[in-house]
């Protein structure tokens, strides 16, 4: 899907957390690309860095009271950390060391653990890989089948491709659906509308595709915001998590995003929680 920016004005927080673009490795191999833009800005004034250790509140009863105010306030210093580097726990790849694919948009490369699955491949395994987001581009699909003879299924509900839109890549107009994730509300006059019935979750997409069987060596997400309520499932509820090696992620933190209210901040933060304990 298409990109959006959003600058952070006037927001104590976001003043104190670095800027913008950090690329890191993220415990399992998992690469992600961070835009950091709070819905609401609170003043933390009575936590510290010891809360991150707390347990978080459940994302299910987030109200106005002071404890779920804490609770709420303890998940966006969570967030924070996620966005630090030396904050948040990484792991190193299993084979050598994270590397980028070369694009046209530097911006757009993305560090994955390329050796391991090299390494698959001369194995004698065929890897899959699962890339959705791509809109109209489909550069890092074409170089991954054309590097290491993956098998590649590109997504998108927004556009219309043709089924084999560059050599070696698959595409299927369809989207993930994730946790308490309502993807209709989930993009801006600068986005096409999204279609429900062409969103599925990640487990449903394998089975129609005739994969559930099937690892999937990398996943790539650029799903306008529809990140959270995936990685959500996929860690805090072990769904397909042992089926999956690698997750490059593009991580969207604006309100029109992902993070409509107090209850979607309080969703992302327990998935970056279930994120360290896996």
């Amino acid at each position: 899907m298409r990109r959006q920016h959003t600058a952070a004005k006037n927001c104590p927080i976001l003043q104190r957390i670095q800027k913008f673009s950090i690329t890191c490795i993220l415990l399992a191999t998992i690469s992600t690309y961070l835009l950091f833009v709070i819905p609401k800005c609170h003043e933390l004034t009575k936590l510290d860095q010891d809360s991150l250790s707390g347990p978080l509140a459940s994302f299910t009863s987030v109200d106005q009271g002071q404890k779920n105010r804490e609770n709420y306030d303890v998940a966006l210093l969570k967030l924070r950390c996620f966005t630090s580097p030396g904050c948040f726990p990484s792991v190193k790849c299993h084979h050598g060391q994270p590397q980028k694919i070369k694009r046209i948009k530097k911006s757009e490369e993305q560090s994955f653990c390329s050796d391991d699955l090299r390494v698959e491949v001369q194995g004698g395994g065929k890897c899959l890989v699962y890339s959705f987001g791509v809109f109209d581009s489909l550069e890092w699909e074409e170089n991954i089948a054309d590097m290491f003879g993956c098998e590649v299924h590109s997504f998108d509900p927004t556009v219309n491709l043709p089924p084999n839109p560059v050599p070696g890549v698959t595409f299927h107009r369809l989207g993930l659906q994730g946790v308490d994730t309502d993807m209709s509300a989930t993009h801006s006059e600068r986005y096409s509308p999204v279609d429900q019935s062409r969103l599925l979750p990640l487990e449903d997409i394998k089975i129609k595709l005739g994969h559930h069987n099937r690892s999937i060596d990398v996943l790539n997400l650029d799903c306008e915001g529809c990140e959270w309520g995936v990685i959500h499932q996929l860690a805090c509820k072990g769904s397909e998590t042992h089926m999956i090696k690698q997750i490059i992620t593009e991580f969207h933190f604006q309100k029109n995003l992902g993070m409509h209210n107090e209850k979607h901040v309080m969703i992302a933060a327990e998935a970056v929680s279930c994120l360290e304990k896996n």
